[in-house]
């Protein structure tokens, strides 16, 4: 099972860590933050694929970017009322926050490889899944 120390260590891009996918406030204050320390294997590799196809891409270009939420347990998914099929929830998904997100948002859309984009409440955030063998650039607008 992974702990903070190794999540805070693992290196799933060169600027991405699996803690900033797995770190959260609202499992931690219901007491399921051990359900986010217990991600399969899998999920971890397609948290790998998003940053390196993604996120480290877009990082590279505008700067520090904030995950708000990535990886989720089960547990932590109902409790925040994700959807039942959250991408989230197999490591495929992130929804991030940065400067200059409309630019960044037409970046990923018009030279990212992604399965979904999402303008959330008019960039409050940004959606973004990857899926290497579903990649259907998905764009939508939410809110």
């Amino acid at each position: 099972m992974i702990n903070e120390k190794i999540a805070r260590n693992y290196k799933l891009s060169e600027n991405f860590t699996l803690w900033e996918f797995i770190r959260s406030n609202r499992a931690d204050l219901l007491g399921i933050m051990g359900e986010q320390y217990d991600i399969p294997e899998p999920y971890i590799l397609n948290l790998k694929r998003l940053c390196e196809n993604v996120l480290q891409p877009l990082r590279n270009r505008y700067g520090t970017i904030h995950i708000n939420s990535g990886y989720r347990s089960l547990a932590l998914n109902i409790a925040i009322k994700g959807a039942k099929n959250s991408e989230h929830m197999q490591g495929k998904a992130a929804d991030i926050v940065f400067a200059d997100m409309k630019s960044g948002f037409e970046y990923i859309k018009k030279n990212l490889t992604f399965r979904q984009l999402i303008n959330e409440h008019d960039f409050s955030w940004i959606h973004v899944s990857y899926d290497e063998f579903d990649n259907k650039k998905q764009v939508l607008k939410i809110g």
